[in-house]
């Protein structure tokens, strides 16, 4: 088993790829894998299952990753969803933003 807390944080793209296929190779060769993240775009690649913790340290969703994905207002509120700004045409555009990749 292998319990893991953030494994991707900070780590460069090709590292983070590296770190993904080592747990998805793990998990084939039959290891149990529990990875806690906020990098919400490697939940679906190593994930069968995803928990939601709120605020208060309780876990507020469990479903498949999918699922979990797809609840953008679950997302925006336990602050899983990005805030970004942007410019256009010189006026700052501010809007949630989901790092969210469906298509591997």
């Amino acid at each position: 088993m292998l319990l893991l807390d953030e494994p991707t944080a900070g780590l460069d793209p090709l590292t983070t790829r590296h770190i993904i296929d080592l747990l998805i190779h793990d998990n084939l060769a039959g290891k149990t894998i529990i990875t806690s993240t906020h990098d919400l775009h490697i939940v679906e690649e190593i994930s069968d299952r995803v928990y939601v913790f709120g605020h208060g340290k309780n876990i507020v969703k469990t479903a498949s990753s999918s699922q979990i994905l797809s609840d953008i207002p679950l997302l925006e509120s336990n602050n899983l969803v990005h805030i970004h700004s942007h410019k256009h045409q010189g006026k700052v555009h501010v809007h949630p933003h989901q790092h969210i990749d469906h298509h591997h």
